[in-house]
């Protein structure tokens, strides 16, 4: 066919050969693409497909040459994380509060960053721990893997919170008014505590980890004042076990919470 339309010119043969196959190639293929798109993501796991998806901010590894900029991106990595953290802190109250558990697939995509953030910034830092370091720095780091973990757990309690609330649900169960009013005073003082860990983690503030400890304080304290009423209801039949039992626990689940990101505080006077 292409010898008679261009005779003499094989290289032009050739060309157009190629171009013809392409176009039928993609021509054929097109009507195929969801097919192939389903394909690929059964054969993909859905959680290796979103970590793929996860990525780091600030750190890289091109930074472990200039290990004094690379502490200080360690800092707003972590920060960073402890945002990620905290968002799923936020969506699982906001998820038992109002029942409502349509946000869960979004919940999860934040949990897989958690991870990944996790493992991650903990490999950059062990990285940076052989560089040449002030001991200043040397210090930090030795802290900041301790702060990784510990804000990678309130994630975990965080997923606990949602877990717990799903599990009422699914009993036909719900919380009283006065247990939601409960569980949102205990949420708005590990917020306020949130917003002093990281002022304190990332400007060094040692007053803001002061006022994160007092506020600490409070939580567990409020927590332990909700657990020990709560009980009294549950003895005097004003809640219901599996309500009794999904209340305590999301109380304690709230109240470790808070002392993860205290902890995080905490290493500003350490």
């Amino acid at each position: 066919l292409f010898d008679g339309l261009f005779p003499g010119m094989p290289q032009i043969q050739l060309a157009m050969f190629h171009t013809v196959f392409n176009v039928v190639t993609v021509i054929l293929i097109l009507p195929l693409t969801n097919v192939l798109v389903a394909l690929v993501s059964r054969m993909v796991p859905d959680d290796a497909m979103r970590e793929e998806a996860c990525t780091t901010f600030y750190i890289d590894d091109n930074l472990l040459g200039t290990p004094p900029i690379a502490v200080r991106m360690v800092k707003s990595e972590i920060v960073g994380m402890a945002g990620f953290a905290h968002r799923n802190f936020e969506a699982a109250i906001h998820m038992v509060e109002h029942n409502d558990y349509s946000g869960r697939a979004q919940f999860d995509e934040t949990e897989t960053e958690i991870d990944y953030l996790n493992r991650e910034i903990s490999r950059f830092v062990s990285k940076l721990l052989s560089a040449q370091l002030s001991a200043d720095d040397s210090e930090y780091l030795s802290q900041a893997l301790r702060s990784i973990s510990d804000l990678e757990q309130a994630g975990d309690y965080a997923q606990l919170i949602v877990e717990h609330g799903e599990q009422l649900l699914a009993n036909g169960d719900s919380f009283s008014n006065t247990a939601l009013e409960e569980i949102a005073h205990l949420s708005s003082a590990v917020e306020t505590l949130f917003g002093q860990t990281i002022r304190a983690y990332d400007k060094d503030d040692e007053q803001e980890a002061l006022d994160a400890g007092i506020t600490q304080l409070m939580v567990t304290d409020k927590a332990n004042q909700m657990s020990a009423s709560h009980v009294r209801r549950i003895a005097d039949g004003a809640c219901s076990p599996d309500a009794g039992s999904s209340y305590l626990a999301i109380v304690s689940d709230i109240e470790r919470i808070g002392a993860h990101y205290f902890a995080v505080a905490n290493t500003v006077r350490s």
